[in-house]
């Protein structure tokens, strides 16, 4: 079941464009589109979600449940008995064989404790029979109209553990980094062997940041 939806997840998002001209105001006029990563990120995870969402019905007859604003994942669809967190993720090309990486989630809170329900996931951790990383890579031409700033070069289409690299996420010491060679993405050849080895690697990380922080308050309760 889950080597169908990834091929079916990849084949729909193939189909994505950046359509979008401007925002439309209440008055009619249409002005541009912000230019910052973070808005443009959003835009880019919507317009995934207008095309996965009733592929997904139509194909697969299944359950799905979105996400909020701070809720992992961006889609939880349930299929045949299975659970499946699918979360839509982008990044920018950088060079020709390299991106700047997707940020997979935290290792801390509800990854730390799989077993537990808690306001930053929709089901606990270890529900889901897998998580699955739907990745926009696109080109970003900050000078260029609203049209033709950005442009989608690629869809990448992995197992969460296949892409994550031992690195953590840019400006955050809690998320995950995938690898950022292109090639590695598209063929789901990260940092581990197993899905085993990348839990275990990056929950006693988590472990680890938990106990230096509980020492550092401790020291201040001292003082």
């Amino acid at each position: 079941m889950e080597s169908q939806l990834l091929i079916d997840l990849k084949k729909c998002l193939k189909n994505l464009k950046w359509n979008v001209n401007g925002v439309h105001l209440k008055s009619c006029k249409t002005v541009p589109y912000p230019k910052s990563p973070q808005a443009v990120a959003a835009m880019l995870e919507d317009l995934a979600k207008m095309l996965l969402i009733p592929m997904l019905k139509e194909k697969f007859d299944c359950e799905i449940e979105e996400g909020g604003a701070r809720e992992y994942p961006d889609l939880t669809v349930k299929i045949a008995g299975k659970m499946y967190a699918i979360d839509i993720k982008t990044t920018r090309l950088e060079e020709e064989n390299k991106v700047s990486g997707f940020t997979l989630g935290t290792y801390t809170g509800y990854f730390l404790r799989p077993d537990e329900k808690t306001s930053a996931i929709k089901y606990p951790y270890s529900s889901y029979d897998g998580h699955i990383v739907c990745g926009i890579i696109y080109k970003w031409q900050e000078g260029a109209t609203t049209e033709d700033m950005v442009k989608i070069v690629d869809i990448i289409v992995q197992p969460k553990w296949k892409i994550a690299s031992k690195r953590t996420g840019t400006g955050t010491t809690r998320h995950i980094k995938s690898v950022t060679e292109l090639e590695r993405l598209r063929l789901g050849r990260g940092d581990f062997e197993s899905e085993e080895d990348f839990e275990k690697y990056w929950r006693e990380k988590g472990r680890n940041l938990e106990e230096r922080q509980k020492k550092r308050r401790g020291e201040r309760e001292e003082v």
